[in-house]
């Protein structure tokens, strides 16, 4: 599976196609590459009856032309995304599998939109993606460059020499020169900024879940921790006790010999004072 163009071309038109001719060919169209992402739309044909499809046109893109198509059922084609993706898709960046993938189908044709994020700007990846198909696999290849990261650079203001050699500003008025965006650029930035808010999404799902998983470890350890007090203050509250029943005893022993001794020395004084009557 190679990218149209033997350098791995960047472009958002580029196409990558799928290399097994006898069944139907899956084409991934490169519609944006950011320097943190990238944006592929997945079809099984770019042409209906050799007409470019709306759906594509809506999003900037340019339909590969295919001989084949007009012998085709397109009944078939509508369903063939939906009903692959159904059974599994696999995404590997340069030999490793990726995780950080976001895919919807696209709700005005049989498209699928697939964007990568997680990458690093200004560097190339290799993509390849699994589609399972019939009792097989389809396997897209291709290549691609991130943008390199943007640098924000602050103005300075011109100095006296800047101003006195600069010619005078044009007496033309300014909207000559503003371009009115018009209804496929509005699109392609609703849709681009769709594209971020989904990449913001997940990433918060995935921080919302390691947080989650923290505090379950945090509670599942000061569970722990209670739980072996418990068991230490039960492993000695018997000694405890037995302690406790030694004091009372001795100390009931004291009051016993206590009284013994008190009618030891009144016996001892009752026969001293008998004696001396004897005498």
């Amino acid at each position: 599976m190679n990218s149209n163009g033997d350098h791995g071309d960047t472009s958002h038109n580029s196409a990558w196609h799928s290399i097994r001719p006898w069944s139907p060919r899956f084409v991934l169209t490169v519609r944006e590459i950011t320097s943190v992402s990238a944006t592929f739309l997945l079809s099984s044909t770019l042409t209906v009856n050799g007409h470019s499809d709306p759906s594509l046109a809506s999003l900037g893109l340019t339909s590969a032309s295919d001989d084949d198509d007009d012998d085709e059922d397109t009944g078939d084609d509508e369903r063939l995304i939906s009903e692959t993706l159904g059974k599994g898709l696999s995404v590997n960046v340069n030999g490793a599998p990726w995780k950080r993938v976001l895919m919807r189908m696209d709700e005005d044709g049989d498209e699928a939109i697939i964007i990568l994020f997680g990458l690093m700007p200004g560097r190339q990846y290799d993509i390849e993606l699994g589609i399972v198909f019939g009792e097989g696999e389809e396997v897209i290849r291709g290549q691609m460059t991130t943008q390199p990261k943007e640098e924000h650079t602050t103005s300075t203001p011109p100095t006296a020499d800047e101003e006195s050699s600069s010619p005078p500003p044009s007496s033309s008025p300014p909207h000559q020169h503003t371009h009115q965006p018009t209804i496929e650029d509005r699109l392609a930035q609703l849709r681009h900024q769709l594209s971020q808010l989904a990449i913001e999404r997940e990433l918060l799902t995935q921080q919302l879940k390691s947080a989650r998983k923290d505090s379950q470890k945090a509670d599942a350890s000061l569970r722990s921790e209670i739980d072996v007090l418990k068991r230490g203050a039960e492993k000695y509250a018997p000694a405890e006790h037995r302690a406790r029943q030694k004091v009372l005893a001795l100390q009931e022993a004291v009051k016993q010999a206590s009284a013994a001794a008190a009618e030891t020395e009144d016996l001892v004084r009752k026969l001293e004072e008998e004696g001396g009557e004897v005498t």
